[in-house]
């Protein structure tokens, strides 16, 4: 991947963006973890590693005719109660299952996380917005989710080699992780015309 300076400098940004936004739905200030970005295939990229517990994962797909790519909210089954406390004004402690409700709200922290994400990453790369589509819930144990999220990496990304932009967060007992992984070909040919411009 060429012009990784550049690309480093866009995430990091937009990753900031979207951290500021997750602190403010869940009203606490949040340790953010900033992972290096990896290029790799779908298979080999690192994605979270819960063990054999029980996890809550929220992807939403990137459809987007310039750029495609998915986007994973993952935390463990207690942390996703803690979250929906937050989210849904609750006695700490209270939420103890995740109804419609808890899969409704958590499904809206993912949208509005990955679109904070995605409105300077768009503007920076000088393609105006990318659009991502409904998002797909799931609670299972960890090695099942991990499986079929990169299964459904490979269904609406139409190349193998990616790029995984990624950061961890943490307060309490509010943990998480998010991936936002894209087509490596599509970001690298955009950094390129980026260059050309500002090379002018």
């Amino acid at each position: 991947m060429q012009h990784n300076n550049i690309l480093d400098e866009i995430c990091k940004a937009s990753m900031m963006k979207a951290a500021t936004a997750l602190s403010k739905m869940l009203k606490t200030p949040l340790k953010i973890d900033i992972k290096p970005i990896e290029i790799d295939t779908i298979q080999k990229i690192n994605l979270p590693n819960y063990s054999d517990k029980m996890i809550v994962c929220v992807f939403v797909p990137i459809k987007d005719k310039v750029v495609k790519g998915g986007s994973s909210l993952l935390f463990t089954q207690k942390s996703a109660f803690a979250i929906c406390d937050s989210l849904l004004n609750r006695t700490d402690g209270s939420t103890n299952k995740i109804t419609e409700i808890e899969e409704s709200a958590l499904k809206e922290l993912a949208n509005i996380i990955l679109g904070n994400f995605l409105t300077p990453f768009a503007h920076s790369l000088l393609i105006g917005t990318l659009l991502h589509s409904p998002a797909v819930f799931e609670n299972d144990m960890s090695p099942e989710v991990i499986k079929h999220t990169r299964s459904l990496l490979s269904k609406y990304i139409d190349h193998d080699t990616v790029i995984n932009i990624a950061f961890g967060y943490e307060h309490d007992n509010k943990i998480g992780d998010i991936n936002i992984v894209f087509n490596s070909k599509e970001i690298n040919h955009l950094l390129q015309k980026l260059m050309v411009i500002s090379n002018g």
